[in-house]
């Protein structure tokens, strides 16, 4: 990381000594050379939007002064496009203001129009002069920090799990000129929402339906234990009558403790599932007849 942070600070420093220069040499009247030097800096790239501006400005002043209209035009064009608002100083030569001024009665100001969707980054562009070639897009995921420089399309993919943090227009040299942030992610809803196994109103909507199923189970139990109690008491009943009854009851107390046990299952599957998507609390509480859910999601 500090080898990298030394580059960029020496990159820089050689790119503002080269203006430096440019500048120099225009003040002593030196315009090819000075243009060349400018034009050799912006073919080179890693310009800053700031910098590209104050190199094809200056560009733009040189080619005027060298009476080179179209050229001065040209780069004139780049720099309302990246700066709409940029202006020349009171008291400059009307051979760089004419073509600047042309420039500036057209000029169109380059925007990019974002939208991230899960999946994909969505770009409308504004850019009559063509500047943008390609873009860096700068993306979270699973946590940590990651990018990605592909060419200008309306629409690039991204890893499902992405979250675009930023997106930079560059040149074909590679210099910034335009840097936005998409708006908040607008997610499709059909692609949102969980599958059945992992949204937690299908494990409450299981347990409530258990528990109704083990209510019942209870109630058909209850209703044949208390009808054998009736007919052992009377005597007289076929042994086969009885066990046969008795059987019944057994499986419906089995049927009752399966419903119950798969009501509490789901019911804390619901709490973890839930947990994860902003629900409260769920309670499983014993009735007279079983069990009851309750919670809030």
């Amino acid at each position: 990381m500090l080898v990298v942070l030394v580059v960029l600070a020496v990159a820089r420093a050689a790119a503002a000594d080269e203006l430096a220069t440019a500048r120099a040499l225009e003040a002593q009247l030196e315009y090819d050379q000075a243009l060349t030097l400018v034009e050799t800096t912006l073919a080179r790239g890693g310009a800053d939007p700031d910098r590209y501006v104050e190199l094809h400005l200056l560009a733009g002043r040189l080619a005027a002064g060298l009476d080179r209209p179209q050229v001065a035009r040209d780069h004139f064009a780049r720099v309302l496009a990246v700066r709409p608002t940029t202006a020349l100083p009171d008291g400059t030569s009307p051979k760089i203001t004419l073509p600047f001024n042309l420039e500036k009665a057209r000029a169109t100001p380059l925007v990019l129009a974002l939208a991230a969707r899960r999946g994909a980054l969505s770009i409308e562009a504004t850019d009559p002069l063509g500047l943008v070639t390609q873009v860096h897009v700068r993306f979270r995921i699973a946590g940590a920090s990651d990018s990605r420089r592909v060419p200008i399309a309306k629409q690039i993919a991204l890893p499902a799990e992405a979250y675009v943090l930023e997106v930079t227009a560059l040149d074909a040299a590679g210099n910034r000129l335009w840097t936005g942030t998409p708006p908040a992610e607008v997610l499709d809803p059909r692609r949102t929402r969980p599958p059945l196994y992992a949204w937690w109103p299908t494990y409450v909507t299981i347990g409530a339906v258990a528990v109704i199923a083990g209510g019942v189970s209870a109630l058909r139990f209850s209703s044949t234990q208390d009808r054998f109690d009736r007919l052992d008491a009377e005597g007289g009943h076929d042994f086969s009558e009885l066990a046969a009854i008795e059987r019944t009851g057994k499986r419906w107390a089995l049927a009752a403790n399966l419903s119950f046990g798969a009501a509490v299952v789901s019911t804390a599957i619901a709490v973890v599932v839930g947990a994860r998507h902003g629900t409260s609390s769920v309670v499983v509480a014993p009735t007279a007849n079983g069990a009851a859910i309750s919670g809030r999601f």
